[in-house]
């Protein structure tokens, strides 16, 4: 197969090894942003890529021969390009969220249903078009982990569950000061959280209260320094997810990913990298660990095959929607029903 990538803003690097095991090929690259630096080369000849550059998206797709594209520019962008590259029946590897407002997921929705109609697969020669977002931390050994401890059902029913994304502030780009092209920290660190709650212990929810801070954001503009969000499950589980630029610069790793799920017989933390449980027989970390996955080798399976990996299209809409919700109840100060099932029949 052959791919053409917009951008180097986000995590494209998941594609990289997958890409050169299967025998693809990069066949274009462009910057989505005249602002955008292109900080591709040295990583893409690591693997042995060679990639020619295009100056437009638009021509890239024109000229460039090519099955997949892999968006990632600027966040605003993301909307905008996956639904050009649906239109021509491409399969869509796109860096989360996959839009950055609700009118620019319906469009992405639209044209992944559109390209998936029996005439244009019949036109472009596929079982089916696929997109997936770039949810990847999911195949980290812990949360694989997690997500096979809490469907053992040791934990019993799930009540509660925490879960929190801590990144050091660093150096950010020029893009993360404008809300246009960023879309926000709870779309853009938020929805990694979001996304474990309900993927990991199956919920799903009916409503959310958030709030947001743009207080010693490191003079970044509109970007948000902190934020939380309370969601509502529709069994009436409570879910907290908070998001933070704060972590200390002497901090060991760049994140700090933790989540605490509270069952009716045990209780699961995941932190540091490990998973602990909590139960009538004490404290103890789990004694056997998944293997690392691979998001996009899962992706490749699906547009081979047309079966959908873990990071199905609707899954990432799904993760989308709530972290848009999520950030639509901060910016107003109230808090907004989900109804996700009625937002896809808007579509």
């Amino acid at each position: 197969m052959n791919i053409i990538q917009v951008g180097s803003s986000g995590h494209y690097e998941y594609a990289l090894a997958a890409a050169k095991r299967a025998g693809f090929r990069f066949t274009g690259i462009c910057m989505g942003d005249r602002r955008e630096k292109n900080t591709t080369r040295e990583r893409f000849r690591k693997f042995g890529f060679e990639v020619p550059l295009y100056e437009d998206y638009s021509e890239m797709l024109e000229k460039a021969p090519s099955d997949i594209v892999i968006i990632n520019s600027f966040m605003g962008y993301n909307a905008e390009f996956a639904a050009e590259a649906l239109r021509r029946g491409k399969h869509v590897f796109i860096e989360k969220p996959i839009a950055t407002t609700l009118e620019g997921l319906r469009l992405v929705m639209r044209e992944y249903h559109n390209a998936n109609t029996k005439e244009m697969l019949e036109k472009c020669g596929r079982k089916r078009v696929c997109l997936c977002g770039m949810f990847g931390i999911l195949d980290e050994p812990q949360f694989m982990t997690a997500r096979k401890t809490a469907a053992s059902g040791v934990l019993g029913e799930i009540r509660l569950v925490n879960a929190q994304k801590s990144y050091k502030l660093g150096e950010r780009e020029e893009f993360y000061s404008e809300r246009e092209l960023y879309g926000g920290t709870i779309p853009w660190v938020a929805i990694h959280a979001i996304d474990w709650a309900w993927r990991l212990f199956g919920l799903h929810f009916t409503e959310v209260t958030a709030r947001q801070s743009r207080a010693a954001n490191g003079g970044n503009g509109t970007m948000e320094s902190d934020a939380i969000c309370l969601f509502r499950g529709s069994r009436d589980e409570i879910v907290s997810v908070s998001a933070d630029y704060f972590r200390p610069a002497g901090a060991p790793t760049h994140g700090d990913d933790r989540i605490r799920a509270v069952g009716e017989r045990g209780i699961m933390e995941v932190r540091a990298g490990k998973v602990y449980i909590t139960d009538e027989n004490g404290e103890r970390e789990v004694s056997e660990y998944e293997k690392s996955g691979s998001i996009f080798d899962e992706f490749i399976n699906e547009t081979e095959t047309g079966n959908p990996g873990r990071v199905s299209a609707m899954g990432s809409f799904y993760s989308t929607y709530l972290a848009l919700c999520a950030r639509e109840s901060a910016d107003k100060g109230k808090t907004v029903a989900l109804d996700f099932d009625a937002f896809c029949r808007e579509i």
